[in-house]
């Protein structure tokens, strides 16, 4: 498989809140071989198709100091794309096996609040994830 990626990310203030936002695209290539072997029987399958797969992605944050320590609660969006194309094996006509395109796409809101705690005497960031019911929980 070969996969040619694309990507980009803006971010920046604007007045007290944080705006961040980005994307990114990749075009795959996908090849893929297999044999079949069972007694009496052997057929080397072998198919070849495109795969895309796109994300985009925008959030707010305010950061702001609650008793001395720095909190930066966030919302944002984020919607992922992926399309394959159909296959068709080649190889042997018995075990031959066919798949049809997909598209599926996904769009997902998230929120959290991300205090800064010690990291091995360095500081760093840990993100507390919170989503509405019957979503996928996500991380970034």
């Amino acid at each position: 498989m070969k996969t040619y990626p694309l990507g980009g990310y803006l971010g920046g203030m604007a007045g007290a809140f944080a705006l961040r936002g980005g994307g990114m695209w990749a075009w795959s290539n996908i090849g893929t071989s297999r044999a079949v072997v069972f007694p009496g029987f052997y057929e080397r399958q072998k198919a070849g198709y495109k795969a895309d797969t796109g994300q985009l992605f925008g959030e707010a944050a305010y950061p702001m100091q609650v008793w001395g320590m720095s909190l930066e609660p966030f919302a944002g969006l984020a919607y992922v794309s992926v399309n394959t194309d159909n296959f068709h094996e080649r190889g042997g006509s018995l075990s031959s096996l066919n798949g049809r395109s997909t598209d599926e796409n996904v769009g997902s809101p998230r929120s959290a609040c991300m205090p800064p705690r010690p990291c091995s005497g360095a500081p760093c960031r840990s993100r507390r994830i919170s989503r509405r019911p019957g979503s996928t929980p996500s991380t970034t």
